[in-house]
């Protein structure tokens, strides 16, 4: 049987705190846009509803911790596993290519490298375990200024998880993943899917709710695109 990160209740919570915490950003762009004449940059703001509303549903079993980028930009990362703690950080899609990418022309970035380094003692057999799903094509957000990563901080930790989450044109999540970064070769080893999760969450969210950001534009600079794998069939990874 297939050894799972999280557990189904824990995997339900963190979908759960995600969609909670974009539910409450649509309400806030919703309020803002007929409140203020401009309201466009409260969609930086999505990814801070998205951290909190996670740290709130996840309280349990994670812990969290306040961290920079630049002078203004502040974002959660979460620990997990008392005896073997692992980490994990929330991106969408095209924000994570734009700074953990096999382009060799983008300048990757050193703290994700830095924490995808954290997962050499297994990687080999990760990469043995999965099968490429090239040319994925996804669009970038602006740059942030990098924060600082200790290299006490990296030792604390066994793994390190990026949870992706993917909106479609209609700005619905449509998929949830949990995914192992390489830091060799930068591809993003999918562990587990959360997708399924998405139809049995408690947390809903009305058509009409989208209204505020359907048809917007992303802040981009540039379509690229990354290689990510999933488990051959038959294949489990220890965790």
């Amino acid at each position: 049987m297939k050894s799972e990160v999280l557990k189904d209740e824990q995997a339900q919570l963190v979908v759960d705190g995600l969609l909670l915490g974009y539910k409450e950003y649509l309400e806030i762009r919703q309020e803002m846009k007929n409140k203020m004449q401009v309201s466009g940059g409260f969609a930086f703001t999505k990814g801070n509803f998205i951290d909190d509303g996670v740290a709130r549903s996840t309280s349990a079993f994670t812990e969290y911790k306040l961290e920079k980028a630049g002078e203004s930009w502040e974002y959660l990362e979460f620990s997990f596993g008392k005896k073997n703690p692992s980490l994990f950080i929330i991106k969408n899609d095209y924000r994570l290519q734009q700074t953990f990418s096999k382009n060799q022309q983008k300048k990757t970035s050193e703290y994700l490298t830095n924490y995808a380094k954290i997962n050499t003692p297994i990687i080999q057999a990760v990469r043995q375990g999965q099968k490429k799903v090239p040319n994925v094509s996804i669009q970038l957000e602006l740059p942030l200024d990098e924060p600082v990563i200790s290299h006490q901080e990296l030792a604390r930790y066994e793994r390190f998880y990026i949870v992706v989450y993917k909106t479609n044109a209609a700005k619905i999540i449509e998929s949830v993943l949990l995914v192992l970064p390489d830091a060799e070769t930068k591809e993003l080893h999918v562990i587990q899917n959360l997708t399924s999760f998405l139809q049995t969450t408690s947390i809903m969210i009305e058509d009409e709710e989208y209204s505020a950001v359907v048809g917007e534009n992303e802040e981009i600079i540039q379509s690229e695109e990354y290689e990510i794998t999933l488990p051959k069939e038959g294949k489990e990874v220890s965790n």
